[in-house]
């Protein structure tokens, strides 16, 4: 007997149901493994699996658990993001106080797709071409332009010029035309973020609306990059070459370290946040010393210098898909919302500037979803005019 619409939509419905309560908590691995395998199964599966983490399932959420206990559900995220920061996932903000749904059976989606996306990695060579894409710009010394993207991707540099290897493939192979010791440009763009390896084995992961200028090719005796936006850096151990990063007048110096570096042309102050090891910043004349857990701030317009203790993982979201914040002005939010959609972001009066803030933002989400729900839990109103976002 045929089914009609209305039984098929009903058992779509009861599906989606069940599964949303399987996904919306903390899975034990038997549970990951069946959502795994009927994810596989077809892509009726699949496409149902979207629905369930739809935009409206989410609202629905929010309305449930509207009268949650904020700050302790806050909390409870914290202790849970450090026991699964080997997984990236996506988080939804259940309320601006930070009620969080999880919904992990997103990484499946992202194995199934994995294959498919190392298969359409681009290196696509461009000559002084105006470049749309929405993907990392790479700007060679001699002004040969390429996208790149995908995972494990390094950059290396050979005695004839340079290399592009994604794993143990070989992407691009460029001569330099000139003695290798002009520098390359690597821009990305809005609601994208990159990691990749330099020449050296440093590992650098590089926010959106960021850059970094690196040598063709290394010097003997140093190592110098120079960044703008936000950058976080493993660097290989070389004691004979030490590493130096340039980021606004500022010189740090490393030799074996993990650091991240915000600099942001509209913003006001200059942080950098160690993680491990010892790093020496030094500004003018002056040197700072810097231990793991700390963060430097440096006033950009008048100087000033403080240095804080600070929990860099919160400060490390970033780096895998999501932004935290605490206790932050709305003003503070903003900023790093309109580096990473690419949008300015106005505060017409200074309530709404200092209005405090707590949640968590999945950088997966549109910037409506954050605004809709910030309208929700708070007193100001939000609108959206092409790039032009205002908060009342």
């Amino acid at each position: 007997m045929l089914r009609t619409e209305q039984d098929k939509g009903k058992e779509i419905l009861s599906i989606s149901e069940k599964l949303s309560d399987v996904i919306s908590t903390l899975p034990d691995a038997e549970t990951r493994h069946a959502v795994d395998v009927w994810l596989e199964a077809s892509e009726q599966n699949r496409n149902l699996f979207e629905k369930i983490c739809s935009e409206k399932m989410m609202q629905d959420k929010i309305r449930n658990y509207k009268n949650s206990d904020a700050e302790k559900a806050f909390e409870n995220f914290l202790k849970k993001r450090k026991r699964h920061s080997q997984n990236r996932v996506l988080y939804r903000i259940l309320s601006g106080a930070a009620v969080v749904v999880f919904c992990f059976g997103i990484w499946s989606l992202l194995k199934l797709q994995k294959e498919e996306q190392t298969q359409q990695i681009v290196a696509e060579m461009k000559s002084n071409s105006s470049m749309t894409d929405k993907r990392p710009l790479l700007t060679l010394g001699d002004g040969t332009q390429m996208n790149v993207w995908g995972e494990n991707l390094q950059f290396k540099e050979t005695e004839k010029g340079q290399q592009i290897m994604l794993g143990d493939s070989l992407l691009v192979q460029k001569e330099d035309s000139s003695d290798g010791t002009g520098y390359n440009r690597l821009e990305i763009p809005p609601m994208c973020d990159f990691r990749f390896t330099l020449s050296d084995g440093t590992k650098v992961w590089m926010n959106a609306a960021s850059t970094l200028k690196y040598p063709a090719r290394f010097a003997a005796g140093s190592r110098t990059v120079f960044i703008s936006g936000e950058v976080y850096l493993e660097v290989a151990k070389d004691a004979r070459r030490p590493f130096y990063v340039i980021v606004d007048g500022m010189e740090i110096k490393v030799l074996g370290t993990s650091f991240n570096v915000r600099s942001y042309p509209d913003e006001k102050e200059t942080a950098i946040t160690l993680t491990e090891g010892k790093i020496a910043a030094q500004i003018k004349e002056k040197k700072y010393m810097l231990t793991p857990g700390k963060q430097l701030e440096w006033e950009k317009t008048f100087g000033g210098v403080s240095i804080k203790e600070v929990d860099v993982n919160n400060v490390l979201a970033w780096t895998k898909g999501y932004y935290v914040f605490k206790n932050s002005r709305l003003a503070e939010v903003a900023s790093t919302l309109q580096n990473w959609y690419g949008v300015t972001i106005m505060m017409t009066s200074e309530v709404s500037a200092n209005t405090m803030y707590t949640g968590v933002v999945n950088k997966e989400e549109e910037l409506e979803i954050f605004l809709q729900r910030l309208e929700e839990v708070s007193n100001v109103t939000c609108s959206r005019n092409g790039n032009h976002v205002t908060i009342y």
